[in-house]
């Protein structure tokens, strides 16, 4: 079995906590698992602190997805990285499959599949309008560029100088991997969305501060090959 280190930023989902922990426990001995609390307010932090066998990281206050990230690549000690979320909407149940597939220099990115026929809902028209203009931007055919999970070699990962501080960050290490002209592999994987009853983060607003990103790097591409 390959060794990872697998990035899980979190941030008050106490709720979810013990059943991603006893999920995750399947991995936490042969790979690095870094939990970052991103400023949590709801018991996380003493939670996680009575847990074995994690890097546990804590943010004195909310800084956002991006920037938990950005924070737990520091503490990273093995040559690929998976970055998952800890609100269990996808299921980490048989990540070893996926991590036996792991080549050290590939880049695989999720595609979220519904584990429900009828999964419409404006969050999910806002990712498939987001994935359209991304892929009109970019001229690719990705399926899902805001899934969560992306496995990336650690040294591309760092490469990417990601400056995300919140949930624009997919679309930021996306966008700039295809600047590089790196290869990906998509891989499905089982999903079910949970609402903004349940806990969802995802705001409208998010979306805005998404495309300006997605359009901000496409921008700053075209204007580096102008005048290059």
């Amino acid at each position: 079995m390959k060794s990872i280190s697998i990035i899980i930023p979190i941030y008050n989902e106490i709720e979810k906590l013990p059943q991603l922990i006893n999920r995750l426990n399947d991995y936490k001995y042969d790979n690095q698992l870094i939990l970052v609390n991103d400023g949590s307010r709801d018991g996380t932090r003493e939670f996680l602190n009575a847990q074995s066998n994690l890097v546990i990281i804590h943010h004195d206050k909310n800084l956002g997805k991006g920037s938990a990230v950005r924070t737990a690549l520091k503490k990273v000690n093995h040559q690929t990285v998976m970055l998952i979320d800890g609100d269990l909407e996808i299921n980490i149940k048989n990540l070893n499959s996926l991590i036996k597939t792991i080549d050290k220099n590939q880049i695989i990115v999720g595609y979220r599949v519904p584990n429900t026929i009828n999964n419409f809902s404006l969050i999910e028209f806002g990712n498939s309008t987001l994935n359209l203009i991304f892929n009109l931007l970019y001229s690719t055919n990705y399926k899902d560029v805001l899934c969560c999970l992306k496995i990336i070699p650690t040294k591309v990962l760092k490469e990417l100088d990601l400056d995300s501080k919140g949930f624009e960050l997919e679309t930021e290490i996306m966008a700039k991997i295809c600047i590089k002209n790196l290869n990906v592999i998509e891989k499905d994987i089982p999903y079910k969305r949970r609402t903004n009853k349940d806990g969802k983060k995802l705001r409208i607003t998010d979306s805005y501060v998404i495309l300006k990103k997605m359009i901000g790097l496409r921008l700053r591409l075209f204007l580096k090959q102008s005048f290059s």
